[in-house]
Parts: structure tokens; C-alpha cells; sequence
């Protein structure tokens, strides 16, 4: 019989895993929430909010240490109102906190600490407090309260004048933007950062930012970059992109890539497995492929999608979870959890699985494994890693064949790739079956399904196309079709309004729908089926009521029911793009998409109906809103433009033009823009299907800058239209 919890608290009746964590904690937490500042204003305390997620380790560690200690809880108590907040669920109210933390500390993280007054405005922050350090702090703060209190409210209220002046600064003047100058400037600093030995950009810790690969393969694209010099576009991203996947931060035995390196060479991971990388590191490298054909690159398509779909999908809901942990029991008696246990070995294990001889002896030469282990102390600092290997790539299996077959003569090229294959799955059947598996944070996001559905409708459309693997394709549009009806049928409130997360009444933020709608743009690309192009349509028109900036343009992280309610002191825009894009960059590339389809036939041949929003052109809409949000991040665009690398690679698509690919038929549609399109990734081309008034025979016509050219009958000359437009 289990013996019961000591303590439970108010956070046991929450869905967040991130919260249930906590609902045994001594702490007396509240969630976010009318109940616990009425609480403070009623008690006359100030609050301690407590920001993380269900997968982050150094929340862990601050749960063992201070928030599960009776005496640490007993002051934290005695002192605040203490409110848990998962910053996946709530980012929108973790963007505000942290936006405090890094302004009045420098530096910003999880678990994230601040203290609050009873009216939500910050004081004091920080980020994992030790447990003396924390016991410390709350007896300052208590003292403070009491004897000090009119220099804390000023404090808190001139910190929060100052930070909401900043917000509310007017734009730059609606001027355009110098798009060469800014798309320069962006890629000579970027290749200033270039590390030309491990790939990536900048010094340790390393996170593979996909938006920089979404600036870089734009740009490479358009200028015809074929990807052999380093020094230029695509060259600097597929260094990269190698580097990054024969690293250690790639999960070479179970597949898909840890959340960023510790180092500078991409080989010791913080183990976390979040699905919001995986589905942008699918794009990066589905582009590196079209754009190279190196199957390096697809290989790792397969890679994630297999990982994605085998580990992080519902099969129930058809949807994707959120992440995998970092740390787990090392083994099924083990009681302390450590971090990368699941995926660490010691070459002793490894000669006892693979068995003594050329397979382990080959296998651990390609993955750089050391009998003392391959891991530097100084990036081990609790020791957990002591005498283990994190698996990395020497360098390609051509490289290890060439080092090995010295060793053990008469070794092919295709021994090599067996035993690697066969060495990789028999390691994966004794972890799968041996070791404890990693929380899994079984929540379901709607922006990072967003994220996933695109990856999927892009892998789909890209694999069919070029006949790689017709059923894998078959399975991944499946998959993201069954997405949507997943998202139409349960992540929608009763208003119309996004859900944040399933089963949860939190209301999206823009991000929500800004990835909802890049994902439906993508689906219709693939067989452009008008449902899904309504789908963003609508969708679209919900996000400008819910989220446009009136007054300076763009787009708020959140809609002003917060703060009308008073849970909210300030409303964000989002202006960076980091280890995701921020909604402000995704929503221009959503704009200049669909204006180029708008612009290019009327929307009923389209099969499309007006937003239910009221008045709308569907031909000024789109670009004047486009047009205000840039002039919203013209600053950001010329003053700092690596700090958003996505709406830069977007700013370069709308200054250059979409082409417009109309096409019109009763059949035949499909295998006619397959050998027209052929599996590429176009940057500045989308395709169209005219769904009235068409003739029989399938013809396309390509629209750029304002006019339309003919009809063309054959894949050949439409591919010949599609390549000429705009040449001189």
C-alpha cells in the first residue's frame, strides 16, 4: 500500500504537469489567479512567483532543495502569497517577469524568482535561489515590507513606468525600411559570429536557433547559393547543420536532437528533447536538402519525424506532446534522478551489448567513446557524467572507415554502415528496456503543434514530390491533416478563441495563431485543398481583432482580456526571435504569403468566403498590415537585425516578391505541379489551385510584381515561367 502524500496542495486540481509537480510540496502554492492576489491585498503580503516547466532541470533541483524542505517552506509561507506559474502555459505572463529579471539583473532563466506587490508589480527577482541564499532573501523581503514599505512600492512602481514607457515609445515613422543595408548588416555579423570549426554561431553555451537557418537559407536561395563555400549563405548553415548532427546534442541511438550544448562543439547536451526544436530543425534541414541534395540532410528529416512520431505523438488525440526531461532514474532501484541517464554510456557497456572485437571496437571509434569516458569535468559540474560517454561523430563513416580498416583489414565502407546500424539499434533495445524513460510532459501546445504540423506538410510535400518515400509522405500528411481536425475539434474555446493548451481554458496567445496559420499555409501547398487555406484565412482575422496594435502596428503577445481583468499589468510584443520565432516574424511571412495568393485571383476561385470579422479586402488587408509591422520593428530590423533573424529572411521575401503560381484544371493536378516543383523548397514561390471556372486540361500561370503571365500547358514551361520571373 503507498503511503499517502504528507502534504497536497491547491495545485493538485491544475492539468500542468509543471504545476502537479508541485501539488506535494509543504509550499503553500497558489496557481496564477484572482484568488491569490486577493489573498495578498487581504493579508496585506507580497507574493513570490515562481516560474518553470515540467522538463527544466535547475527547476528540479530547486523543488529538492528548498520547495520540498518543511523549513524553507514554513518561511516562504509565513512571508508571501506563493504562486507556481507555468511559463508554457502562461508565457505571455513569464515574458513580463523575465523582461524585469534581465533588466534589472542581466541575465535571465528558469526556475525564475521575483517577488511581487499585492497590484502584480515586480520588486526584486532573480533566477534558481539555493535554498540559504532563498531563506536569506525572504527575510529581507519580509523586513522590508514591514518596516521599509513606501521604498519598495516606489521602487516597484518606477521600475514599471519605466519598463512600460519602453513599450509604449512611439515607432519609427512609416519610412521605408533600407532592406539592403539591414540584410547585409545582419549576415556580416553573423558571419562574424561564425565558428568555422564546430559550426554555429558564437561561443558556448550553443543552441541550435533555427530562425538564423530561416535568414540564412533565404537569403543563400535567392542569390543562388549552391552551398559548397563556406564563407557564404548556405554554406555556413550546412557546416552548421552537420556539425550539429554529428554532435552529441543529436541522440544518435534514439533519434531526435537535445535542447542546446553546453559546449562549444555540440557535444555535451542539456538533455531536455523539446518539440518545438524538432520541428524546426526538421525545416532547417529539409531546406539543406532541396537546396543540396545531400541526403545527409534528409536523413535527418527522417530522423526527428521517426522520434516524433514514435515518442512525443498521441495516438489517441493526434497530437503532439511538449518534451522530454533531462534527467531520469539512472536505474529502475535507483532513487535519485541524474541528469542524461537515459542517454549516456560507458564503453564497458557498450563492448557488453555490441560484444568484444571489430563491431564494438569500430562502433566506439566513430562515436568518440573513451574507456574513461569522453566528457570534460568542467562541463560535468555535479559529477553525474563521470566515466560515461555522451555518443558524438568523429566525422563522417567514410572518415571511420578510412581510420578503422587499418586496424582490421579486408573492413568495406558497407561494413562500417552495419555495424553502426545494427550497434545503434541493439543500444536502443537495451535502453528502451533496462533504463527508466524521462518524464514525458504530456502537455499539448498549440503554437509548437503548429511548429510540428508545418514540419510534417512541408517533409510530406517535399519526399512525395521527389519519390523518395511515398508511404512515409502518405503518413506524415495523414498525420498533419489529423492535426487539424484535433485543433478544430479541441483546441477551440466556445467564443472562437485559440486554447493555449488541451484541456485547459487559458486562452492562446498570438504565437498560438501565428503557428496555427503558417501550418494551415503549408498544408494547402500540398494539395490545395481550400479548406485549410479558410481555415488560415479565418484564423487570421481572429488574430488581428485579438492581438493588432492599433496604434504602433504588430502584434501583442496576448489580448486585453488580462488586462482588463487585472491579471496582467502590461501587454508585450514579442520582438526577438530566439530558440522559437517570435509571432511578429511568423505573422509577416503569414501576411506576404497570403497577399500573394490574394493578389494574384479573386477569392472565390479560391473557394473562399469572407472572415465572418465584419468589412474585410482580402487585397489591402494583408499588406497594410504588413506594412505597419515592419514600420513597428523598423529599429529592431536596422539597428539589431541578428536579434530577429526570421522577419528579416521575411522582410528579404517582400522586398524581392513573391511569384504567384495559379493553377487551374479539373485533374491532374497534383503529378502536373509535381514535375513542375519537383520536391524544391522555393522561398519566394507559392502555388494556388483556382477551384471555379476551369477548364479541363491543367494549365499554370505565374503572377509577380503585378502582372500575370500566360498559361502554360506542360510542367516544363510553367518551371521555365516560374524561373524567369523577375530576371532581367
Amino acid at each position: 500500500m503507498t503511503d499517502r502524500p504528507k502534504h497536497t496542495n491547491r495545485l493538485s486540481n491544475e492539468t500542468s504537469p509543471y504545476l502537479l509537480q508541485h501539488q506535494h510540496n509543504p509550499v503553500d502554492w497558489y496557481p496564477w489567479g484572482p484568488e491569490a492576489f486577493e489573498k495578498a491585498k487581504k493579508e496585506d503580503k507580497p507574493i513570490f512567483l515562481s516560474v518553470g516547466y515540467s522538463t527544466c532541470r535547475w527547476c528540479h533541483v530547486m523543488e529538492r532543495e528548498s520547495f520540498e524542505d518543511e523549513t524553507v517552506a514554513k518561511v516562504m509561507n509565513d512571508v508571501c502569497v506563493n504562486i507556481k506559474v507555468d511559463r508554457e502555459v502562461l508565457p505571455d505572463i513569464d515574458r513580463i517577469y523575465m523582461m524585469f529579471v534581465q533588466a534589472t539583473t542581466g541575465h535571465g532563466g528558469w526556475p525564475m524568482s521575483v517577488f511581487l506587490t499585492p497590484d502584480l508589480k515586480p520588486f526584486f527577482g532573480g533566477t534558481y535561489f539555493p535554498p540559504g541564499a532563498l531563506v536569506s532573501i525572504l527575510e529581507q523581503i519580509d523586513d522590508k515590507w514591514h518596516n521599509s514599505r513606501s521604498s519598495v512600492l516606489e521602487s516597484a512602481s518606477k521600475l514599471h513606468s519605466l519598463l512600460s514607457d519602453q513599450l509604449s515609445a512611439p515607432s519609427a515613422p512609416e519610412s521605408p525600411i533600407d532592406v539592403k543595408t539591414c540584410v547585409e548588416d545582419g549576415l556580416k555579423a553573423f558571419r562574424r559570429r561564425f565558428d568555422r570549426v564546430h559550426g554555429g554561431f558564437g561561443g558556448a553555451p550553443k543552441f541550435p536557433t533555427a530562425p538564423i537557418f530561416s535568414f540564412l537559407h533565404t537569403k543563400g536561395f535567392l542569390e543562388g547559393d549552391d552551398g559548397h563555400d563556406v564563407e557564404k549563405p548556405i554554406g555556413m548553415a550546412g557546416f552548421t547543420l552537420t556539425k550539429i548532427s554529428r554532435g552529441g546534442i543529436h541522440d544518435h541511438v534514439g533519434n531526435g536532437f537535445h535542447r542546446y550544448s553546453v559546449d562549444a562543439k555540440w557535444h555535451v547536451p542539456h538533455f531536455e528533447k523539446m518539440l518545438y526544436d524538432q520541428a524546426q530543425l526538421t525545416l532547417a534541414f529539409l531546406r539543406q536538402y532541396t537546396i543540396t541534395s545531400d541526403t545527409l540532410y534528409l536523413d535527418n528529416v527522417f530522423d526527428i519525424l521517426e522520434y516524433s512520431a514514435r515518442d512525443l505523438y498521441s495516438p489517441s488525440h493526434k497530437a503532439f506532446y511538449a518534451a522530454e526531461d533531462a534527467e531520469s532514474l539512472p536505474t529502475p532501484t535507483s532513487t535519485k534522478k541524474e541528469e542524461g541517464a537515459f542517454w549516456v554510456w560507458t564503453a564497458a557497456e557498450i563492448d557488453n551489448i555490441l560484444g568484444a572485437g571489430r563491431p564494438s571496437a569500430v562502433f566506439r571509434f566513430h562515436y568518440s567513446v573513451s574507456p574513461d569516458g569522453n566528457v570534460d569535468p568542467s562541463h560535468d559540474p555535479h559529477g553525474e557524467l563521470k566515466g560515461k560517454n555522451i555518443l558524438m561523430e568523429r566525422g563522417s563513416i567514410e572518415d571511420s572507415h578510412r581510420e578503422c580498416v587499418m586496424e582490421h583489414p579486408g573492413l568495406t565502407l558497407r561494413d562500417v554502415e552495419e555495424i553502426l546500424r545494427e550497434g545503434r539499434q541493439k543500444l536502443r533495445e537495451v535502453r528502451d528496456r533496462e533504463r527508466p524513460r524521462p518524464h514525458r510532459d504530456e502537455k499539448i501546445v498549440a503554437a509548437w503543434n503548429g511548429m510540428m504540423g508545418r514540419a510534417l506538410a512541408w517533409a510530406a510535400r517535399v519526399v512525395g514530390e521527389r519519390g523518395v518515400d511515398e508511404g512515409n509522405a502518405a503518413r506524415w500528411y495523414e498525420m498533419a491533416t489529423d492535426l487539424v481536425s484535433f485543433i478544430e475539434r479541441d483546441m477551440v474555446l466556445s467564443d472562437g478563441r485559440l486554447r493555449r493548451v488541451y484541456g485547459s481554458d487559458v486562452e492562446g496567445v498570438v504565437d498560438d495563431y501565428a503557428q496555427i496559420i503558417s501550418f494551415l499555409l503549408a498544408l494547402y501547398q500540398v494539395r490545395f485543398e481550400p479548406k485549410y487555406l479558410q481555415l488560415a484565412v479565418d484564423l487570421q482575422a481572429k488574430q488581428d481583432a485579438l492581438f493588432w496594435d492599433q496604434e504602433g502596428g504588430g502584434y501583442f503577445t496576448s489580448s486585453s482580456v488580462g488586462m482588463q481583468s487585472g491579471t496582467k499589468i502590461m501587454r508585450l510584443k514579442d520582438d526577438q526571435d530566439g530558440a522559437e520565432p517570435s509571432a511578429n516574424s511568423t505573422a509577416l511571412h503569414n501576411l506576404i504569403t497570403l497577399d500573394a495568393i490574394m493578389h494574384a485571383t479573386s477569392p472565390e476561385h479560391l473557394g473562399l468566403k469572407t472572415p465572418t470579422s465584419g468589412s474585410f479586402d482580402f487585397v489591402e488587408e494583408y499588406d497594410k498590415r504588413a506594412t505597419r509591422l515592419l514600420s513597428s520593428f523598423a529599429s529592431m530590423l536596422e539597428g539589431h537585425p541578428t536579434a530577429v533573424p526570421d522577419m528579416l529572411s521575411s522582410v528579404l521575401l517582400r522586398d524581392r516578391g513573391i511569384k504567384a503560381v495559379i493553377l487551374a484544371g479539373s485533374s491532374g493536378i497534383e503529378e502536373f505541379v509535381k514535375a513542375a516543383r519537383g520536391g524544391r523548397w522555393e522561398a519566394d514561390v507559392v502555388y494556388m489551385k483556382e477551384t471555379v471556372g476551369t477548364e479541363d486540361k491543367v494549365t499554370g500561370r505565374v503572377c509577380y510584381a503585378g502582372t500575370c503571365g500566360l498559361k502554360q500547358q506542360t510542367p516544363g514551361d510553367l518551371r521555365q515561367e516560374i524561373e524567369s520571373a523577375g530576371s532581367c
